[in-house]
């Protein structure tokens, strides 16, 4: 029956062709940006073919079934990153899901934790800016964990320092899985494109000005040095 396409659709030495493309891919949208558009998408997908082929030192023509497998990866990649901030969340914040005074205040923490994006800080209120080690285990377990499956290590030029795109889709993660304690009790609310893109380019904003604000100091690169 037919599907959706997957890798071990294809025979070895496209498949060995494919992991690597999926890799730089990855790692395109870690660097480039998280949300990007269809002919984005398309662009990135068949330029990471082509480090593939490079990489296995072959030359395989690629199809449109391989290209939605590569394009895919952007949802998939943005789901890693979810499950890995919703399973930080609740311990990091300290959400409680019984108790009289449960809902009231985790629906108060919430409105703490978003205000002024107190969630990015390492100690309240507002010490240690991008420091909270919440984003520290985050990156870690999605782009450092796998070995050579894993973006952060087979690039490592691309991922020292920490590319900015990949921090703002880590902390619009966080913010979203906050925002599912909303209302008191933990729901399920999807991080979708178009609900958390201007979430996202909200907080690549946030990085450019405290960048420029701490110039002198260089400030941000030693904290993305550090991730």
């Amino acid at each position: 029956s037919k599907g959706k396409p997957k890798a071990d659709d294809w025979e070895q030495e496209v498949q060995d062709v494919l992991a690597e493309a999926i890799l730089s891919y990855e790692t395109k949208l870690a660097t480039l940006g998280f949300f990007p558009d269809h002919m984005q998408e398309v662009t990135w997908a068949k330029a990471a073919w082509l480090d593939g082929c490079r990489e296995c030192e072959v030359k395989i023509h690629h199809n449109t079934e391989l290209i939605k497998i590569l394009t895919s990866r952007g949802t998939h990649l943005r789901g890693v990153i979810k499950t890995k901030a919703r399973a930080l969340v609740k311990s990091t914040y300290g959400f409680e899901v019984s108790g009289d005074d449960a809902v009231e205040e985790n629906c108060k923490k919430v409105e703490r934790l978003k205000d002024g994006f107190g969630f990015v800080y390492r100690d309240q209120p507002n010490k240690g800016l991008y420091e909270n080690s919440i984003i520290q285990r985050i990156v870690n377990q999605v782009w450092f964990a796998q070995r050579l499956l894993s973006p952060g290590i087979q690039f490592t030029d691309h991922f020292s320092p920490f590319p900015d795109p990949a921090l703002a889709t880590t902390l619009t993660a966080i913010e979203n899985s906050i925002d599912e304690w909303g209302s008191g009790h933990k729901t399920d609310i999807n991080f979708t494109a178009v609900a958390y893109k201007p979430v996202y380019e909200q907080h690549l904003r946030m990085l450019d000005k405290f960048e420029e604000h701490t110039k002198e100091h260089g400030i941000l690169p030693k904290i993305l040095q550090r991730l």
